[in-house]
C-alpha cells in the first residue's frame, strides 16, 4: 500500500468515540498471522473527538526478516486544517482542560506474537497548528493547541522487529512503552513530554481507562515520590523485557505548563525514563535527555541528569554514553546454538565452556497426532460449528538449558540448571492452538481458537517415559564436552620466544626480563640485577649481525625476527628418509583438466540494430540489478561492490545459464541473459559484470547516448544479452 501525496486515513464519528471501547481504525493482519506487507508515504489520522481510537494494531508477523514493514508513514492527529482539532477547537490551555478534544487512546499497537520493520515513522499528537491560517504572511506563527491522547506506541512483540528513526510526541501516559518485549533493535528513537502538563496531570483526562492496555503505568501517586510519573508522561517505559537495544535516543520536556524557564534547571518534569523488572540483555546506547530532574529511574534508583550533564549551556542536555539496565538474573544472554545435525550423531554432543547457556534445535524423530477441538462460533442469532482436521505435530522444541557453572544443582526453574554431564533436554510447552479464520454471517473475516488447553507436551524424552505415536525418542542423551582453551598465539608466543633466547645466547649483552627461564639462562640475571653494558655489544653501539644486517641501538634486529617469524606460514619440508615397502600397483587417476577463464580478447558483439530504442541511464539501471541478481547466486553482496568475495565463494561453473526481465514505467522493459559454457569458470565480480552487459550498449546505435537497442555478445566462455523492449502491460 503506497500513498500518493500523502495519503490520509481518517477515523472519525462514533465507532471511535468510546474511551472505554478502545477500537483499531487500522488492523494490519489478525492475532497469529504470518505474511507479508508494506506500506509507505501514508498519514493515519483522525477527525474530532475519537477518543477511543487506535490508530494502528499491528498483528502480522514477518514470514522473512522485514517482510512485514512500513516505510515514510505517520499518525497525525490534530493540529491540521479539517480535523476539528486545531487551536479554534483546542486552543492552548495553561489550566483546564479543552473539552471535545481527547483524539485517541493509543496511537500505535504492535501486539503479542507481531514482528515488523518500521522506519522513518513519527507518531505525533499536534502541539501546534501546521496549517498557516494567513497565507499572505511569510512568517507562519504556528498557533499551539492542547489536544489530548493517552497513549503513544505500546509494543509487546517478542519476535524480531526493528524500529529505526522513530519518534512519538505529546501522548498522556507514555511515548514509547516496552512491555514484556523481547528481540526489539530500536535506533535513533526520540521523544517530546506534552507542553501543557502538568496541567492536568497524566492520566487526566483519561483517567478512567487506566489499565484498559497492558502495561499501564501505576498512578498511585504518593506525596513526596519524584520517580511515580504522576507529574508529566513518561519517555519510555519499559518492564518485563529482555534481549532489547536502544542504539540513541534523543528524550527531550521542553515545556511546562506552556513556559520554557524550567530547561536550564532540569526542572520541566521528574523522569523520563521507567526500568523495572526486566531480564538479561536490554542495553541503552546514547541517551540524550533534555528537561528533567532524573534522565532515567531503574528499578527504584534514580540517575540524575545534572551529574551527566554534557554542556552547561541552553538546552542543558545530559548524557549516557552506555547503560545496561539490571536484570533479574543473569545479565546477558549469551546463548549457543546447536546445530540440528546434533541428532543425527551417534552420540549427540557438542563443546562449549561452562557455565553455557544452550538453545537446542527441534527433534524430528517422533511424531504426534491431536485433534482440534470443535469451536462453536456465533453473532446474535446466527451459530456455526467449526471443525479443522487433526494436526500432527512432527518437530518437538525445547526449552534453553544452562549447563554447568558454580555450585550447580538440577533446576525445574526457569534456567533448566544441568550439571555439565549427559542430560535430556526438557520438552517446551505451546500456550495455545493456532488461530481459525472463518466467515461469519456478514460475510467478513473473523478469528478464533479454542479455549480448550493445549495438549500437554511430554515432561520429558529421558528412557522410561512415554513413547510416542509414531518414530522414538533419541537413543542416548545430549554430552557437554569441554571447550579446551585454545591460545591462537601460542605457536608465534613459542618461536618468538625461541628466537629471543638464540639472541640472548649469541649477545651476552642482550637482556629480557622474560629471558630469565630460556635455557642457560636461570637466575635474575647472574643475580646482578643491573642489564650488562659490553664495549661493541650493548645497547649503546651499532652491531653487525651475521647475515649483515645493521642492528641500531636499542632496537631489535626486526628483519631477522620477522623472517623466523615468518616461517610460521611454511609448508613443512619433505622427509629425506627412505623406507623399504612392498610394491603395491594402483590405478592411475586421470588428470582433471583445467577449467578454461573468460578471456575479453575474444568478445564478439552483435547488435540488434532494430526494435525498441532505450536510454542510456535505464539500460544502465537495469544492467546493475541484473548483476547484483548474478552476484546473489554466487553468494557476493554485490551492491555497492567492484571487487571480489572471499575465495571459494565468487565461482560460477560451466552450464550456469540465468535469464530475467527487468520492467519500468512506461511499457518498457529489458530482457537479460548470461550463461557460463561447458568446461568454463568465471569469477565474479561487480565491475566486470557491467562492462559484458554494456557492450551492446555502448559498441551499437552510436549515434548518441540515447536510443540504444541492445545487442548479444560472446566470447570463449561466456554469452550474454541486453534486450530492450516494449511490454505488454
Amino acid at each position: 500500500m503506497v500513498g500518493e501525496t500523502w495519503s490520509q486515513i481518517v477515523a472519525q464519528g462514533p465507532a471511535f468515540s468510546d474511551e472505554s471501547k478502545p477500537t483499531p481504525m487500522l488492523r494490519v493482519g489478525r492475532p497469529g498471522q504470518v505474511g507479508n506487507v508494506e506500506m509507505q508515504d501514508l498519514i493515519f489520522t483522525t477527525k474530532g473527538p475519537t477518543a477511543g481510537a487506535v490508530l494502528i494494531e499491528w498483528n502480522m508477523a514477518a514470514d522473512a526478516k522485514g517482510s512485514a514493514a512500513l516505510w515514510d508513514c505517520h499518525v497525525r492527529i490534530g493540529g491540521a486544517t479539517g480535523t476539528d482539532l486545531t487551536p479554534t477547537e483546542c486552543p492552548a490551555l495553561a489550566s483546564g482542560i479543552a473539552p471535545g478534544c481527547n483524539a485517541a487512546s493509543l496511537m500505535m499497537h504492535i501486539k503479542p506474537g507481531a514482528s515488523g520493520y518500521f522506519e522513518n515513522m513519527w507518531l505525533w499528537v499536534a502541539d501546534h497548528l501546521i496549517d498557516d491560517p494567513d497565507l499572505e504572511d511569510a512568517n507562519n506563527t504556528m498557533v499551539q493547541n492542547s489536544i489530548y491522547v493517552a497513549r503513544g506506541l505500546l509494543i509487546e512483540s517478542t519476535e524480531p522487529t526493528w524500529l529505526y528513526g522513530t519518534a512519538s510526541e505529546h501522548a498522556i501516559m507514555y511515548q514509547y512503552n516496552f512491555h514484556n518485549a523481547a528481540s526489539v533493535f530500536a535506533a535513533m528513537i526520540q521523544t517530546e513530554s506534552p507542553y501543557y502538563q502538568p496541567t492536568p496531570n497524566p492520566p487526566a483526562p483519561f483517567t478512567s481507562s487506566v489499565g484498559l492496555f497492558p502495561g499501564d503505568p501505576d498512578y498511585s501517586c504518593a506525596v513526596g515520590d519524584e520517580f511515580s510519573g504522576c507529574d508529566e508522561s513518561w519517555a519510555v517505559v519499559m518492564r518485563g523485557c529482555e534481549d532489547i537495544v536502544i542504539a540513541g535516543a534523543g528524550l527531550y520536556s521542553w515545556f511546562s505548563a506552556y513556559a520554557q524557564d524550567c530547561i536550564g534547571g532540569q526542572l520541566c518534569q521528574k523522569a523520563l525514563v521507567l526500568l523495572k523488572g526486566n531480564h538479561a540483555s536490554v542495553r541503552w546506547e546514547h541517551l540524550v535527555t533534555i528537561g528533567a530532574k532524573y534522565m532515567v529511574i531503574m528499578d527504584g534508583k534514580g540517575i540524575a541528569a545534572k551529574d551527566n550533564l554534557n554542556i552547561d549551556a541552553h538546552p542543558f542536555w545530559s548524557q549516557i554514553s552506555l547503560l545496561d539496565v539490571t536484570s533479574d538474573g543473569e545479565q546477558y544472554n549469551d546463548i549457543l546454538w546447536l546445530d540440528p545435525s546434533i541428532w543425527d550423531m551417534e552420540q549427540p554432543e557438542f563443546s562449549c565452556e561452562p557455565p553455557c547457556r544452550v538453545k537446542i534445535p527441534p527433534y524430528t524423530g517422533a511424531t504426534t497426532t491431536v485433534n482440534y477441538p470443535l469451536m462453536t462460533v456465533s453473532q446474535d442469532a446466527w451459530t456455526s460449528t467449526i471443525t479443522v482436521r487433526p494436526m500432527t505435530l512432527s518437530k518437538l522444541g525445547f526449552e534453553v538449558m544452562t549447563i554447568g557453572g558454580s555450585n550447580v544443582k538440577r533446576d525445574s526453574g526457569s534456567l533448566n540448571r544441568r550439571a555439565f554431564e549427559d542430560f535430556w533436554p526438557v520438552p517446551a510447552t505451546t500456550a495455545a492452538w493456532p488461530v481459525v479464520i472463518y466467515n461469519g454471517p456478514n460475510g467478513k473475516e473473523s478469528t478464533a481458537s479454542p479455549k480448550a488447553p493445549y495438549p500437554t507436551q511430554p515432561p520429558s524424552i529421558e528412557p522410561g517415559s512415554p513413547p510416542p505415536q509414531n518414530g522414538a525418542w533419541p537413543a542416548k542423551a545430549l554430552r557437554p564436552r569441554m571447550a579446551a582453551a585454545v591460545d591462537p598465539n601460542k605457536e608465534l608466543d613459542d618461536r618468538l620466544k625461541d628466537w629471543m633466547c638464540r639472541q640472548a645466547a649469541e649477545s651476552p649483552s642482550y637482556y629480557d626480563m622474560d629471558m630469565l627461564d630460556c635455557p642457560g639462562r636461570g637466575g635474575n640475571n647472574n643475580d646482578s640485577g643491573q642489564m650488562p653494558m659490553g664495549d661493541g655489544t650493548g645497547w649503546n653501539v651499532p652491531k653487525i649481525s651475521n647475515n649483515g644486517t645493521m642492528s641500531l641501538p636499542g632496537f631489535f634486529p626486526w628483519g631477522s625476527m620477522l623472517s623466523e617469524l615468518g616461517r610460521m606460514c611454511e609448508q613443512p619440508l619433505e622427509s629425506k628418509t627412505t623406507t623399504t615397502r612392498a610394491q603395491t600397483t594402483q590405478p592411475s587417476q586421470p588428470t582433471a583438466k583445467p577449467l578454461k577463464q573468460a578471456d575479453a580478447k575474444h568478445n564478439n558483439v552483435k547488435c540488434y540494430g532494430e526494435g525498441r530504442k532505450m536510454s542510456n541511464i535505464r539500460l544502465q539501471n537495469g544492467i546493475n540489478s541484473f548483476c547484483k541478481n548474478i552476484g546473489s547466486d554466487v553468494g557476493v553482496q554485490a551492491r555497492d561492490l567492484d571487487g571480489r568475495a572471499a575465495a571459494g565463494q565468487q565461482q560460477l561453473m560451466g552450464r550456469y545459464k540465468k535469464e530475467s526481465i527487468k520492467p519500468f514505467s512506461g511499457q518498457e522493459e529489458i530482457s537479460f541473459s548470461f550463461e557460463v559454457l561447458d568446461g568454463c569458470s568465471w569469477t565474479f565480480s561487480m565491475d566486470e559484470c557491467t562492462r559484458y552487459f554494456k557492450t551492446p550498449v555502448d559498441s551499437c546505435n552510436c549515434g548518441g547516448e540515447n536510443g540504444k537497442q541492445g545487442g548479444y555478445g560472446s566470447n570463449n566462455c561466456l554469452r550474454w544479452k541486453t534486450d530492450p523492449n516494449r511490454s505488454a502491460y
